[in-house]
């Protein structure tokens, strides 16, 4: 009887232990699982109050830089775990126009958005410089600027009177003229033509400086007055050529690569601000780093583009232009401008030294 109890126990201990073996591998499984599924996420957001991000792109679906920012998008959700998401209104320039998003982003209408750094001008006016025909070199000109100490004074002058964060400034495609029926290799091919800008001042006298006459006219507006003649020519990237199909009023495209186009990634002062420090650390990094990565993919994009421009839509490619001449000349009129003006000459030399 005794023999019998004690096997009896034996049993039911191995029963137990049997188990509790089976309840720990099944545990360890779970563990294993969540943290597959979670593997895009940090463990550090867990606690953290899940955000909705409210951003505008300024351009269109498939135009640069919205691809890029929905790409951004992806990976901050994925890296937080789900505890980021973001509501994204895209062709922003064409709804509202930059001066309203830049509005509703200081009112706090939207959390998130780019816009060019001309729209900064009345808190820092030197920001226009950015704006000016060839004063950036390179697309690694603008990122070394942007993420170093040089630009520092102004994301904090921005952020002091309007408390508006800068996460960064980015490159995102050099701007070309085109034109109908004229093939433009120095300033003195533009004398007398007109070619459309944007409406600000620092555009205006850039375009005039190039040799031509400048005519502001709104993006809505641009494909009509090309195709009637209001202005013989305008700048762009090409990807927004493409977007707005402009090949189809244009038939020469003139390689003066005359300006580096920029972006200013930015966030309303009082989201931010709320936002936890995990959360403001993850996106600012993401923006840079995208974005320093930025100019090869830009690069792929473009090539491609001018082979179809050139193949597919029969336009003239004009690639001998004399850059250094146009080079001198906004140069000179800079001076001339601005010359007097410390904060832009401030500026202007620090983009330079960048460079260097």
């Amino acid at each position: 009887m005794k023999k019998r109890w004690i096997s009896v126990v034996m049993g039911l201990l191995m029963v137990c232990c049997t188990t509790a073996c089976q309840s720990g591998e099944s545990k360890q499984s779970d563990e294993t699982t969540v943290k597959e599924q979670g593997a895009e996420g940090d463990d550090s957001f867990a606690d953290l109050s899940p955000v909705t991000v409210k951003m505008v792109c300024t351009s269109l679906e498939g135009e640069e830089p919205t691809p890029e920012m929905q790409r951004i998008a992806e990976e901050i959700e994925d890296k937080s775990g789900g505890k980021i998401t973001f509501d994204i209104t895209i062709g922003g320039s064409t709804l509202f126009g930059e001066s309203e998003m830049y509005d509703m982003l200081r009112s706090g209408s939207i959390d998130m958005c780019n816009v060019a750094p001309t729209q900064f001008s009345d808190i820092a006016p030197e920001m226009s410089v950015c704006c000016w025909p060839y004063v950036f070199e390179s697309a690694d000109n603008i990122n070394d600027f942007w993420t170093g100490e040089s630009s520092q004074y102004l994301k904090d002058m921005v952020k002091d009177k309007s408390g508006i964060e800068i996460l960064t400034t980015g490159f995102t495609g050099v701007r070309n003229v085109t034109t109908q029926g004229i093939e433009v290799r120095c300033p003195d091919d533009l004398d007398g033509v007109k070619i459309r800008c944007m409406d600000s001042k620092i555009y205006v006298d850039g375009t005039n400086a190039m040799g031509a006459t400048a005519v502001p006219i709104a993006w809505s507006e641009l494909y009509f007055a090309l195709q009637t003649g209001v202005v013989q020519g305008q700048e762009n990237a090409n990807t927004v050529m493409e977007a707005g199909s402009l090949y189809e009023v244009q038939d020469t495209l003139s390689l003066t690569e005359h300006l580096y186009s920029m972006s200013t990634f930015a966030a309303n002062g009082d989201f931010w601000d709320a936002l936890p420090g995990e959360f403001q650390d993850l996106i600012r990094a993401t923006f840079v780093e995208h974005f320093k990565a930025f100019p090869e993919k830009l690069q792929e994009e473009n090539d491609k583009l001018l082979e179809k421009f050139k193949s597919e839509y029969d336009m003239k490619i004009v690639e001998d232009v004399d850059k250094q001449a146009f080079i001198d000349a906004c140069g000179e009129e800079f001076m001339k401008e601005f010359g007097d003006d410390e904060a832009y000459v401030k500026m202007y030399d620090a983009i330079k030294e960048c460079a260097k």
